[in-house]
């Protein structure tokens, strides 16, 4: 049996700090890999994603550092990953959870199929954004606003080369309350700093339709005030094909 478990990390170095990326790829990344979980990829703040996010966080909030998707075995703790994170100066939350992709490299006119390998930064930059389910929407009906609404409406309106879904099933440990956490990756930091690259609109007429029809979906299942984006890099460091449930 294989479980996702989501990782977020914080830490007090800025927020694209190039240190932490030498840390984590000399330190987490190997340490994980040793631990042999069945696939690994991370989201992490670095120099090459230091653009403004399109929802930031308020001053005197402590940002979202990255991101770490561990797929593991049955007879994998989530703790033993945790300790290499801590052991490494970072904080975090975990959550298990089911990671969907909605939309993948090659899947959409913005991005080629993939075609570098694991452990090499994948091209882009990732806005990794937290989901909180308003009290007055039914867990349900919110999945189902989510899903089968926001989904197709974002991929309608949005240049996203990949876009990650994970709902939460459950917080381990003293992980406070969360519903879901999204990773959309987009071709350049000008999609993301350009609202009209942001909205695929060449008009501000356009633009102005786009992002009404984009307010009026997430409004439909989400507070404004709570929502939350940090940019980063994405790494894919394990994810060759195996048989599910087996190890190399």
């Amino acid at each position: 049996m294989i479980r996702t478990v989501l990782f977020l990390l914080y830490d007090d170095r800025p927020a694209h700090d190039a240190d932490r990326q030498q840390v984590f790829g000399r330190q987490v990344v190997p340490a994980i890999l040793d631990l042999d979980p069945w696939r690994f990829w991370a989201t992490l703040g670095d120099p090459e994603s230091n653009v403004k996010s399109p929802a930031p966080y308020k001053r005197g909030e402590r940002q979202l550092a990255g991101t770490c998707n561990v797929w593991l075995y049955a007879d994998q703790d989530h703790r033993n990953f945790g300790a290499i994170l801590t052991e490494a100066g970072f904080d975090w939350h975990a959550y298990r959870v089911d990671e969907s992709v909605y939309t993948d490299y090659g899947d959409s006119l913005w991005a080629k199929p993939r075609d570098w390998p694991d452990g090499q930064r994948s091209p882009g930059v990732v806005a990794v954004t937290v989901l909180n389910r308003p009290d007055h929407i039914g867990p349900d009906e919110w999945f189902r606003r989510w899903q089968g609404r926001q989904s197709p409406v974002s991929e309608a309106l949005q240049p996203r080369q990949k876009y990650v879904r994970n709902r939460v099933l459950e917080p381990l440990g003293h992980a406070p309350a969360l519903a879901g956490v999204v990773q959309e990756v987009w071709p350049d930091r000008s999609h993301v700093s350009s609202l009209f690259k942001f909205f695929r609109a060449r008009t501000p007429w356009t633009l102005a339709i786009n992002i009404a029809r984009m307010l009026a979906s997430v409004t439909s299942f989400l507070e404004l005030r709570q929502i939350r984006t940090a940019m980063a890099g994405e790494y894919l460091l394990k994810t060759g094909v195996q048989r599910l449930g087996t190890r190399t």
